[in-house]
């Protein structure tokens, strides 16, 4: 993350860090944005998602890296500032295992829960179960 550690800028992340939800704004090829609510966690100073190796967000930040953040409610409505920064793909296990387990950490039974009930539904359904991929969000501009 791109941050000196004045009190100001620490400052700054601390409503983003404490928010429940994150609106990340993704782009299309042709420039239009794209913003989902989405659960995140941070881990030393970077922002993780879990998401579909299958979901838009993930393709779109394969081919373009520059997102713009914001805390918001889980119906998407933005909650404080925005943010420019970068995404990435988490290709590494290692960090992977990092990105699971602060989402575990952050949202506990809750996430266990939906995924539980995703799961299931995804099985009655008949529907392939989808590749879990992993977002990092970084290089936040103040």
């Amino acid at each position: 993350m791109h941050t000196t550690d004045t009190f100001q800028e620490l400052e700054a992340l601390k409503p983003l860090h404490r928010a429940p939800y994150l609106q990340l704004t993704t782009y299309r090829k042709t420039g239009e944005s794209v913003a989902t609510p989405v659960w995140f966690a941070e881990f030393e100073g970077v922002l993780y998602i879990a998401t579909s190796a299958q979901s838009g967000k993930f393709k779109r930040i394969r081919k373009n890296s520059l997102v713009q953040i914001a805390p918001c409610t889980a119906s998407g409505k933005v909650t404080g500032r925005v943010f420019e920064a970068r995404g990435r793909l988490v290709i590494e296990r290692q960090e992977q295992r990092i990105a699971e387990a602060a989402l575990q950490k952050k949202y506990g039974l809750v996430r266990w829960v939906y995924y539980v009930v995703l799961t299931l539904s995804q099985r009655f359904r008949r529907l392939p179960q989808p590749e879990q991929g992993y977002l990092a969000i970084e290089d936040i501009r103040l």
